[in-house]
């Protein structure tokens, strides 16, 4: 299951809770306060489990002028 993370409107609390995907919104009160909290909008980080292969041809060759090794990457400078 994931975990969503809430915010207090009333004290600023920051809670987190593991909760099924279909009951992320459901009403669930602030662990502080006892008021309704707000679902934050949570970035994550996936991580591959293997090595990243070469099959991308800027992969792991260090060009590029922006450090990332794609000429055409997303950092672009």
């Amino acid at each position: 299951m994931p975990v969503y993370e809430y915010a207090c409107p009333r004290c600023d609390h920051v809670t987190e809770a593991i909760r099924r995907m279909v009951d992320a919104d459901a009403p669930l009160a602030c662990e502080s306060c006892g008021a309704e909290v707000q679902r934050q909008h949570s970035t994550f980080l996936a991580e591959a489990s293997k090595p990243a292969s070469n099959s991308q041809p800027w992969a792991g060759s260090g060009g590029g002028d922006c450090g990332c090794g794609n000429p055409h990457g997303p950092c672009n400078r």
